[in-house]
């Protein structure tokens, strides 16, 4: 033992001596491991020969920017320079039910690499619950100066439960690269990213848990090793990379793209050669023999065209959701598996031509520095190709309109959808592209991808001449300040509120209306989300009132839509009211839910989510109707027989206000500014909202609540519960992956967990 480990080694001595209440951080040193660390001081860690077993109990310890936490234990010691680190992650990872009502059960422990709180990379063996389900895989997570840049999901490396783990990861300079294998086999290159890791490092061991149970991960094996050449070498690869290939300061390592395409055999070729030439590294993937392996680590997947009806059941999409990694969807096939997860950008809200050009949207940057555009301000991308497109009259939440049909305002055969979604309609192969059509293919790659990572966006470096272009570029950039708010001050917040709203009042007469809306959207729901709900209202109608006094296609519209959402925000403790016509063209008596619990769902028998969340309400429904709960729907389908269809077959009891073509033009919706579907929200017994987000357990919890069940049915019940969280019951083990990440992260943000559970759409049936 050395004489810092002696220094070290008395501190801890005299920690432990001393009044038991009185917790340290500091817990002396693990001889090859490093410096143990409990911040919360009620951890226990057990160190034997070559092996340190962490002790954490059954309340949160984690690493979470969010949630403020981070007080993970964990063993480290700090490092300069390049190095490997390797360690076997066992024990029993059986997360039972979160710490926090809003996440998800999660516990992992693996590697970590700290610069600071807002810079670290987690390598760890994980498990997340969702129900009954847990999936076993490994997390591989990287924040650069407090924004999630990467997180791992089943699809990247799936276990089972009693599977033998390794963990490596190999740092060289800025480049940061994960590996795992399990049972002693070869190794699985997880990828390479950027991390800033300029300064010294603390390097280790830490433990994860955000469950209601004791949690203790056993590591083995802990090797920490300097490398003094400034090379990557690849597991089982060769020969190794080239020497400082990664580790230069100003380059990003080339994207890793999958490209899922079909049957037509010149397509994938094309394709391959076509991102090879443009210094990505394409992997080829079947449709047919599309597995989750097969996608892990990459940075972006490419769906050709001619994957349309690859994606009819269900299953293949659901594989690409759970991966988490950015989509863009081409031509055909990518317009029906975007409509497959639920989006607005994809089918069936389309229709198709044989474009083979497109304007740009103004303000942009994809379309800088193209050469003078032709045929009135388009450019021609292909020299022969079909299109499928999507009509968007108004602006949607959460979609960038990028490149629309020459000759009409609202049909648009590029966009892109948060958290990290495009469409690209065009059906045409690389070979067929313009050279202008490969250089913005090429961007629109880049595009999405950089959706996932937002440090990484940036504004154009000059500063753009005219009005309309720096009014532009002004709400772009308060557009990626926006989810800064939460980290604001209340003066701060009220400043950047007000400069919003100012920019809203000075819009030129040239920028379109669509340009300024999704920044008010986006601000007005990010204020949602705070704690000051007057703040929000206020804002919300402070936003109306600019967008009243300007000039402008659908800037009435927009505002009327805006004081909707203001009405929606302040609904909570306040009454509701609704009027209008059932589906069956019946009246409706709103006064005659009065004593009720009553959920009121808008709905739209498109929404993939609204169909998800049908079972749980139709479950509720049998379960607590006849104690008095009953549902209101608010249909926004624009084809009444289409949803009565979808009523009939999914046997839906109640009724549902229709307006006849109306869709998101529906007299409710607007009255309560919703941009945002699906929206459910619960009115108790004295007609008072007491929830806008009634979905899920949150439903589930509320109505439990609210009602009493007479003693037998809730005795019932409870039985029927315990039997089915009995590991010995039907169904209560559950090998299936689900879809999932760090728990102790949000989902790519709040944002990104919302995109995945509510359509956010206009109807463009054409």
């Amino acid at each position: 033992m050395n004489l810092r480990h002696l220094a070290i080694a008395l501190i801890a001595l005299v920690t432990f001596t001393t009044d038991a209440s009185a917790a340290e951080q500091w817990y002396g040193t693990a001889d090859g491991w490093g410096l143990m660390v409990d911040p919360d001081g009620d951890c226990s860690f057990t160190v034997a020969a070559d092996r340190v077993e962490i002790g954490v109990p059954k309340t949160a310890h984690g690493m979470s920017i969010e949630l403020k936490k981070m007080n993970a234990p964990r063993v480290v010691q700090s490092v300069t320079g390049s190095f490997d680190m390797q360690v076997q992650v066992g024990g029993k990872f059986d997360p039972r039910e979160p710490t926090v009502k809003t996440r998800t059960a999660y516990s992992g422990g693996g590697l970590v690499l700290m610069q600071d709180d807002r810079n670290y990379v987690r390598l760890e063996r994980a498990a997340l619950r969702r129900g009954e389900r847990v999936s076993h895989y490994v997390n591989f997570e990287l924040r650069r100066d407090g924004r999630l840049l990467r997180f791992g999901a089943p699809a990247d490396f799936s276990l089972g439960a009693d599977d033998q783990l390794d963990l490596k990861v190999q740092v060289r300079g800025k480049a940061v690269q994960g590996f795992a294998r399990k049972n002693g086999g070869a190794w699985k290159d997880l990828g390479v990213k950027e991390f800033a890791a300029v300064k010294p490092l603390t390097a280790g061991i830490a433990a994860i848990n955000a469950t209601d149970v004791p949690f203790n991960p056993v590591f083995e094996s802990f090797r920490l090793t300097k490398v003094a050449e400034d090379r990557l070498e690849l597991p089982g690869s060769t020969p190794p990379a080239e020497p400082g290939d990664l580790e230069k300061s100003d380059e990003t390592p080339p994207l890793q793209i999958a490209v899922i395409h079909g049957a037509d055999a010149n397509a994938a070729p094309q394709f391959q050669k076509f991102l090879q030439q443009n210094e990505m590294k394409p992997r080829l993937v079947d449709v047919k023999g599309l597995q989750a392996d097969k996608l892990a680590g990459v940075d972006l997947i490419l769906v050709t065209s001619d994957t349309a009806g690859a994606w009819d059941n269900g299953d293949a999409a659901n594989l690409i959701r759970q991966t988490g990694r950015p989509v863009m969807g081409l031509g055909e096939g990518g317009y029906q598996l975007l409509g497959k997860l639920g989006l607005a950008i994809g089918a069936p809200r389309g229709w198709h031509g044989t474009l083979t050009s497109a304007r740009p949207v103004p303000g942009i940057k994809l379309w800088d520095d193209l050469g003078p555009a032709k045929d009135g301000g388009s450019h021609q991308l292909y020299e022969q190709s079909a299109h499928v497109g999507i009509h968007l009259p108004d602006p949607v939440e959460g979609v960038q309109p990028i490149g629309r049909e020459p000759d009409n305002a609202t049909h648009y055969v590029i966009l892109s959808q948060e958290p990290h979604f495009l469409l690209w309609g065009f059906t045409g192969t690389p070979e067929q592209m313009t050279k202008v059509g490969g250089d913005v293919f090429v961007r629109s790659c880049a595009h999405v991808v950089a959706m996932d990572r937002p440090a990484e966006v940036e504004l154009p470096d000059s500063t753009p001449k005219s009005p309309a272009m720096q009014h532009m570029a002004k709400t772009l950039q308060l557009g990626r300040q926006v989810m800064g708010l939460k980290q604001m001050k209340a003066q701060e917040r009220k400043e950047f509120v007000d400069a919003v709203v100012e920019l809203l009042k000075s819009r030129p007469e040239q920028v379109p209306v669509s340009i300024d809306s999704r920044l008010a959207y986006q601000l007005g729901r990010t204020l949602e989300s705070l704690d000051d709900r007057d703040f929000a209202v206020a804002t919300y109608n402070r936003m109306a009132d600019a967008f009243s006094d300007a000039s402008g296609e659908n800037a009435e519209r927009l505002a009327n839509s805006l004081r909707g959402a203001a009405r929606r925000a302040d609904l909570p403790g306040n009454s509701m009211d609704l009027a209008g016509k059932t589906l069956d063209d019946q009246s409706f008596d709103w006064q005659s839910y009065r004593g009720k619990v009553v959920l009121v769902d808008f709905w739209a028998s498109w929404c993939a989510p609204c169909r998800r969340e049908i079972p749980n309400v139709l479950a509720q429904y049998e379960k607590y109707h006849e104690h008095g709960f009953d549902v209101v729907g608010i249909c926004l389908d624009t084809d009444r027989e289409k949803a009565t269809s979808y009523v009939d077959d999914s046997e839906i009891p109640w009724p549902s206000l229709f307006a006849e073509k109306a869709g998101w033009e529906h007299p409710m919706a607007i009255k309560y500014g919703i941009s945002a579907i699906p929206t459910a929200i619960l009115v108790n017994r004295e007609g008072k909202v007491v929830s806008l987000k009634a979905r899920g357990e949150e439903l589930q919890e509320l109505l439990a609540g609210l009602i009493d069940l007479p003693e037998a049915e809730s005795s019932a019940e409870d039985s029927t519960k315990a039997k089915s969280d009995s590991p010995d019951s039907e169904g209560g083990k559950d090998s299936e992956q689900d879809e999932g990440h760090s728990a102790d992260t949000p989902s790519q943000s709040e944002t990104e967990e919302e995109s995945e559970e509510a359509a956010v759409a206009t109807e463009a049936d054409s």
